[in-house]
Order: C-alpha cells, then sequence, then structure tokens
C-alpha cells in the first residue's frame, strides 16, 4: 500500500483553456476499484486539488466539495488545514491533515495531460433559395463555405479515492474532457461520474 497514497507535484485541474460555442463531455478512460471493500459507506470526504497553484486549488476544491453536498455527502476543503507550498509533496503534512479531519474518505484529482489537436474542414458548396419568395417558387444559388482549422482540445485527470482510515485505495480513473468549455462544467461533469461510480460499487449508499 505504500505506494498507492502520493501525491505528484502537477498542476491542477483547473488549467483551462475556454473555447466559445465549445461543448465539454468528459468521460472515464478507464478506472479500477477494490471490489473486496468490506467497511461502511463512505459518507464524508476530504477533497484535495493536487496544485500549488493557490486560487486554481481552492476553485477546485470548493466547487467539487459543493458537488459531493449537493448530492447528499458531506465534505471539506482540504486548503484550510495543508499549507499551498506543501500539498504536493508532503506526505507527512497530508497525513496529519486527514488525521484531524473527521472525513472517511479521501478524494484526489490531478491533472496529467492538456493536448491541443487542429484539424483542417476543407470547403464545401451548398445551395439556398433566393429571397423570401423564393420558398413558394425556389430559385437557388449556389453558397461557398471556405475552408477552416478547427482546434480541439482534451484534459485528461486522474481522480483516485482512498479510505481515510486504511489509506487503501477504493477507486481510480483516469478522464477525459473534450474542449472544455468552462472549469465549471469540467468540475460539475466529473464529480457526477465519481459519485456514479462510487454508487455502483457500493461504496456510497444511493441518492
Amino acid at each position: 500500500m505504500k505506494n498507492k497514497f502520493r501525491f505528484l507535484p502537477l498542476i491542477s485541474v483547473l488549467v483551462l483553456v475556454l473555447f466559445a460555442g465549445g461543448c465539454a463531455s468528459t468521460s472515464i478512460i478507464n478506472s479500477w476499484h477494490e471490489d473486496q471493500y468490506g467497511g461502511p459507506k463512505l459518507e464524508k470526504f476530504l477533497v484535495i486539488g493536487l496544485s500549488n497553484v493557490p486560487n486554481r486549488r481552492r476553485f477546485f476544491e470548493t466547487a467539487f466539495a459543493e458537488k459531493l453536498t449537493n448530492a447528499g455527502l458531506a465534505a471539506e476543503t482540504s486548503f484550510r488545514m495543508i499549507p499551498d507550498d506543501r500539498i504536493t509533496d508532503e506526505k507527512s503534512v497530508i497525513e496529519s491533515a486527514i488525521q484531524s479531519s473527521s472525513a472517511d474518505a479521501i478524494l484526489t484529482t490531478r491533472l496529467i495531460d492538456i493536448s491541443r489537436e487542429q484539424s483542417y474542414v476543407p470547403p464545401s458548396y451548398n445551395y439556398a433559395p433566393v429571397g423570401f419568395y423564393d420558398y413558394y417558387y425556389p430559385t437557388y444559388r449556389m453558397m461557398f463555405q471556405p475552408g477552416y482549422v478547427v482546434t480541439n482540445t482534451n484534459v485528461i485527470l486522474e481522480t483516485n479515492v482512498y479510505s481515510a482510515a486504511t489509506k487503501a485505495l477504493l477507486w481510480t480513473g483516469n478522464t477525459r474532457t473534450f474542449n472544455p468549455s468552462s472549469a465549471e462544467h469540467v468540475v460539475d461533469e466529473l464529480a457526477s461520474i465519481v459519485i456514479k461510480e462510487l454508487t455502483n460499487f457500493g461504496y456510497i449508499a444511493p441518492r
């Protein structure tokens, strides 16, 4: 178990590029869960955003904790207990905060990768009616749509859920968000996925 409870110094989920008109979609790439867990249902989470950038960490932890609370669970943020400059590389500080909290589960999220891909949409031709009355007595003219370049962004996150009592890893998953439109949208979709997974595997009671 000693290698499972590890915190790597990467920036957090909230390094996002905003896209006008983008449509975020978050899905699980891969996941794992402990299928022999025999402990009580998880009810209170300590949320840890693994970032050394204070405002990003605070936003993520606050937003995720709010989503858990809205789902009928209890949650507290770690930034009030763990200094920002020690969040990613001070295991003893984090474990001390866990012991002083009343949480029975720890949820961590870190950024794995942000990738951007460009694709070219070739020119196209369409036909459109000319004038209002052309809908009844249609005549058409050709409309030219020039080619353009589209940039798509994928944000890969790793989320882990541990037992506070044993530090055992209960669930881990990598998610991909396609073209994130806002940080709020990403947190909302990620929280929904995590809550659904924990419910399906019996770690939390159905809400």
